[in-house]
């Protein structure tokens, strides 16, 4: 069962633990010079699109984004046009192919359909430099809602604190941010419940991430898209990883949590694109009964993450920077058979999204990773590693292609203990 819990100030001040000396510090590589964020939006349509524009759009009276249906004002002149089988387009509210047209009275009532974005744009160009900062007053904390187990919103406890926490089958999991502007501090915690309720597993990343830029371009001819580029560049991170497992059984979890813990909203021309900041948790254990493992792991990286589209391949484009993997803590594992415990988040896992109806990236990423294991016999032997990936999807349905392919931009790997007889 997952059960959604919005009361959590209490909670949230207790993972920050004030938001000071429990945190690592924020990187130390400078930030790069903080332009102004810009827009480019020079298309034409296609012939079958009905186009509300910011002087015809107060003709829309209503959209309903549940009922994916548009009213207009009968008395607009663009009201005539609208027949089923053409492409509606409203100033920064919405597109759709028209499926239904409904006389409502003296309104005309629209019913939509999903499209691709070639299907509207003919040619031009869209484009944006957006500055992914942590002013609260430009989040926009979305409502969380999974399918048959109800929703909730990210809890705000004050000016620029938050917090949220599932509880999902044998887990819990719990995230804490503060915004500060130019940084923001997160704490992700995820706890394995046994033996009545008693933790006998937890996992958790504690840091900060620093502002970054995102830069998206897309450039049609002949509603074919010619090119694409995606970068969120300069990210900067300083994170702590830590695991802590005792006689925790076995546990191979995947997830990318069902939460957008920031949603940024970008207009350029008619579209408002959604810069959504996600996470992602993979854990993978084999713990016996008798077997424990900690581990703790400083991060710290500056890097660039994206790729270029055009008009036929993709080619990731990715700098994985200046990075430092360090034991910060605890790091050993023992058992009287073989263990082994994997932890990593993948941090902040950026998507972008059209009107909030589709994906046009599914996720670019940064990714930290730790490991605990140890083996008997012949060679017994305890080790400890990290590892720093860069990774990006892509997906070009939103432009009528099939084209879908995933990328590791690069992986990097240390041994940070070797105890014992290891290979």
């Amino acid at each position: 069962m997952l059960r959604i819990s919005v009361a959590l100030c209490a909670l949230v001040l207790v993972l920050m633990g004030g938001c000071k000396s429990s945190s690592p510090t924020s990187p130390t590589t400078p930030d790069t010079p903080w332009n102004a964020d810009s827009t480019t939006c020079t298309v034409s349509f296609t012939d079958n699109t009905v186009y509300f524009d910011s002087t015809k759009v107060s003709d829309v009276l209503a959209n309903d984004t549940a009922a994916h249906t548009i009213t207009i004002s009968g008395s607009s002149t663009l009201a005539p046009q609208l027949s089923v089988g053409k492409y509606l387009l409203a100033w920064r509210m919405g597109m759709g192919q028209i499926s239904s047209v409904t006389n409502h009275g003296s309104n005309v009532v629209v019913g939509l359909d999903s499209c691709s974005l070639d299907k509207i744009v003919k040619s031009g160009t869209i484009a944006f430099d957006y500055g992914v900062d942590f002013d609260p007053s430009k989040v926009i904390f979305p409502t969380v809602t999974i399918p048959n187990h109800g929703s909730g919103t990210m809890q705000l406890c004050s000016a620029d604190s938050f917090g949220i926490r599932l509880d999902y089958s044998d887990y819990i999991y719990k995230i804490a941010m503060k915004l500060q502007q130019n940084t923001a501090y997160v704490k992700i915690g995820v706890e394995k419940k046994l033996l009545q309720g008693a933790f006998r597993a937890s996992f958790s990343a504690e840091g900060t991430i620093n502002r970054f830029r995102q830069r998206t371009s897309m450039t049609f001819a002949n509603s074919q898209l010619q090119n694409f580029s995606h970068a969120n560049n300069n990210m900067h991170g300083d994170l702590k990883l830590s695991l802590a497992c005792a006689g925790s059984a076995n546990d191979d979890l995947n997830i990318e949590l069902p939460i957008v813990v920031a949603k940024y909203p970008v207009a350029v021309g008619p579209f408002v694109f959604f810069v959504n900041v996600k996470i992602q948790v993979v854990v993978s254990n084999v713990v016996p009964a008798d077997a424990s493992s900690l581990v703790d792991v400083h991060f710290s990286y500056d890097s660039d993450l994206g790729f270029n589209f055009d008009g036929v391949n993709t080619n990731p484009i990715g700098r994985e920077g200046n990075e430092t993997m360090e034991r910060s803590g605890n790091m050993q594992s023992a058992s009287s058979s073989a263990v082994t415990a994997n932890f990593g988040i993948g941090f902040p896992r950026m998507e972008l999204d059209l009107f909030s109806t589709g994906l046009i990236v599914p996720y670019v990423q940064p990714g930290v990773l730790i490991n605990g294991t140890y083996t008997q016999g012949i060679h017994p032997c305890m080790s400890g590693q990290a590892a720093f990936v860069g990774a990006a999807g892509v997906n070009m349905g939103f432009a009528g292609m099939t084209l879908k392919k995933s990328y590791t931009l690069w992986k990097k790997e240390v041994y940070l203990l070797k105890s014992g007889d290891c290979p």
